[in-house]
């Protein structure tokens, strides 16, 4: 096992995480209805720290004792927000959801393919996603702030 996929696949259950963490969101974005906004913020916000939690118990021996393990968790993740983001009823904030979800799957794929061919793994790439998905984030809880 590469010490490589290891700080990858750490370093995608660590995009989670910070999300989960991250600074004070920017000041809320208006909808037309507040009350729907609301509700499917908390939906959506339940499943996020659900997945975060999850990911949170994942060690990083158990990562590099089963790699495959670690990303079925991160796709695991994925799903539950997938099928939360599809319950959403606001546009905006469904938007942002289906953004974040599309951005986690590219990086899913990205990890898969890694630990496949660890010694060729495009670390600017895992790198740029990672950023992408703690940007989705953020504008999801943006719009939940």
């Amino acid at each position: 096992m590469s010490s490589t996929l290891t700080r990858l696949t750490a370093l995608a259950a660590g995009a989670i995480l910070l999300a989960g963490c991250a600074s004070p969101a920017p000041a809320p974005v208006e909808t037309s209805d507040p009350g729907v906004l609301a509700e499917d913020c908390a939906a959506l916000t339940e499943t996020v720290s659900a997945s975060v939690l999850t990911m949170a118990g994942t060690t990083a021996e158990q990562i590099k004792a089963d790699p495959q393990g670690a990303i079925d968790l991160l796709e695991d993740a994925v799903d539950a927000i997938d099928s939360a983001a599809q319950k959403v009823r606001d546009a905006e904030l469904r938007s942002a959801a289906e953004g974040t979800v599309t951005v986690m799957r590219d990086y899913v794929a990205t990890l898969r393919g890694a630990a496949g061919d660890p010694d060729n793994v495009d670390k600017t790439l895992v790198t740029a996603q990672a950023t992408l998905v703690q940007e989705q984030l953020k504008k999801v809880a943006a719009l939940c702030a």
